[in-house]
This record gives C-alpha cells, sequence and structure tokens, in this order.
C-alpha cells in the first residue's frame, strides 16, 4: 500500500478509533479544514477557541497515533452570530497563518449567496492572496448552485483578488471538474468510498471506477482523493480501501502516489515544528 495524505477529514467530532484505524492503513498525513459547527460565534474569542482546537489539540490527537495532522482555517456565515463577529474571525484567521500546523485557508463554502456569504468568500480570498496561502473551496452539493459558485470565484479571480494556481475545489466529481476547467484551477480533491448506504451520509463519494473515469479524461495531475471523513456515518478507511481497489484495477504506483500522497503534499507543503 502506498503512503497516504488525507487532506479533507473532519475529526474533531469523531473518537480516535479513526486515528488509529487510518495509521494502520499507512495515512500518514491528514488536513481538518474549519467546516461549519453549528455554533453562533458572536466574539473573537469563540473564532479563537475553535481555530486553537484544530491546531493544537486536534494535532496532538493525531500525534499520538503517529500521524501528522495540520488544518485549514475558515469564517463561514452559518456560524457567525454578524457581520462584525466574522470580519473578527478572519482577523483571527490571519494571526494563524505561518504557524506550523496551519496549511490553508478554507473551507470557504457558499450556501446561501447572502450579502455576507458573498463578502466572507471575497475577505478570504483575497486573503489568501496576499498572504500567498492555498484555498480550500467546498463545493456546493447541487450543479446550480456551484455554477452560482464559479462565478463569484471567477469575478474574483478576474479582480486579482484570488490566485488561481492556489485554489483547491473539494467535494467535485466528473461533472464539477468538466465545469471548473475553465478557470485552470490549481487541484481538485475527491472524495471516495466503495458505494455504502448509510443512515446519515452527508454527500455522495466516488467509487474507483468513478475516479478511473476522471482519470482517463483528465489524468492525475490535479487531482487528490481524499475521504471527507464527517461527522456522520463514514469509514475512516474509505481512502485505503479505494486505493486498494484501483491498484487491484492496476493502476500504476506513481498515479497511486501522485492520487493518495505526492499531488496533495505539493499543493500543502507544511514544514513542522
Amino acid at each position: 500500500m502506498v503512503p497516504i495524505f488525507d487532506h479533507h477529514i473532519h475529526m474533531d467530532a469523531r473518537d480516535c478509533n479513526g486515528y488509529e484505524a487510518m495509521a494502520l492503513a499507512c495515512v500518514e498525513r491528514v488536513l481538518v479544514p474549519c467546516s461549519p459547527t453549528g455554533e453562533r460565534k458572536a466574539s473573537s474569542q469563540a473564532w479563537a477557541d475553535r481555530f486553537d482546537r484544530l491546531t493544537e489539540f486536534e494535532a496532538k490527537r493525531a500525534q499520538t497515533f503517529g500521524i501528522r495532522l495540520c488544518a485549514a482555517l475558515a469564517v463561514c456565515a452559518s456560524d457567525s452570530a454578524d457581520a462584525e463577529s466574522a470580519i473578527k474571525g478572519i482577523d483571527e484567521v490571519a494571526k494563524r497563518l505561518g504557524r506550523p500546523t496551519v496549511a490553508g485557508i478554507g473551507e470557504l463554502s457558499m450556501r446561501t449567496f447572502s450579502e455576507l456569504d458573498i463578502e466572507l468568500f471575497s475577505r478570504q480570498l483575497r486573503l489568501a492572496a496576499e498572504r500567498n496561502y492555498p484555498v480550500i473551496i467546498e463545493a456546493p452539493i447541487e450543479m446550480s448552485s456551484f455554477e452560482r459558485m464559479l462565478v463569484e470565484l471567477e469575478r474574483n479571480i478576474a479582480g486579482g483578488f484570488a490566485n488561481p494556481s492556489r485554489i483547491c475545489l473539494i467535494d467535485v466529481n466528473y461533472d464539477k471538474i468538466n465545469a471548473a476547467r475553465r478557470l485552470n484551477l490549481g487541484a481538485y480533491g475527491v472524495p471516495v468510498s466503495p458505494r455504502i448506504d448509510g443512515l446519515f451520509c452527508i454527500r455522495e463519494k466516488l467509487d474507483h471506477r468513478e475516479v478511473l473515469r476522471i482519470l482517463d479524461d483528465f489524468g492525475p495531475g490535479r487531482l487528490m482523493l481524499n475521504s471527507g471523513l464527517h461527522v456522520g456515518f463514514a469509514d475512516p478507511l474509505c481512502l485505503p480501501k479505494t486505493i486498494l481497489r484501483l491498484q487491484v484495477h492496476g493502476l500504476d504506483v506513481q498515479t497511486l502516489r501522485a492520487l493518495a500522497m505526492d499531488n496533495a503534499n505539493e499543493f500543502f507543503p507544511v514544514h513542522y515544528a
């Protein structure tokens, strides 16, 4: 089995059994983007507590099992009490850029397309460009919303507020990668899993056959496989299992390494303390 960097997991609401399972399956490095928690944060301290939990406490939990953890930090409108507290949250993100376990800004999302949604999206893209940091953007589930998000992203790129080569779209499938090709983005994070039928499946993930279809048309150069591991029904081994199926199918080791580790390592460089 090749070494793995799972660049999209949400372990902060799960127990440590997942870390042990991933470590046994050759997962060496993980990245936790900052996703909504459902808590309305009304102060700088509330955002600081959230970010420090990911970059400090969660990194220690992963390291217990020999896994190096880094995080991407972001402010989303759904977790903001109001616009003022959201801007304070972005200031807290900026303060933490440069810390050893901070690998990027994200995950940025466009869920309601409210004025605050759009403002936070643009502000954080601009911060990332100014500080030369990678950005993780969550793809909306519905294709119509995804296309609408691409228009906002394209507007920011055209205005010089975002660097497309430093942007990674996550939660994408074949159709979404194809729709985003015109923007020439730096990376695409593809959530994978053998087919499951859980009671609480947040997003549909791709199996190894769908990954092979994407490879046939787009090549491996900007593709990175991830588990999208979340608080709901999710298998911490869904990424290693998919890689095994790709290996059994005959995918060469060099391509497997690119999809499982090398592309993500290059896109999210971090110098650990």
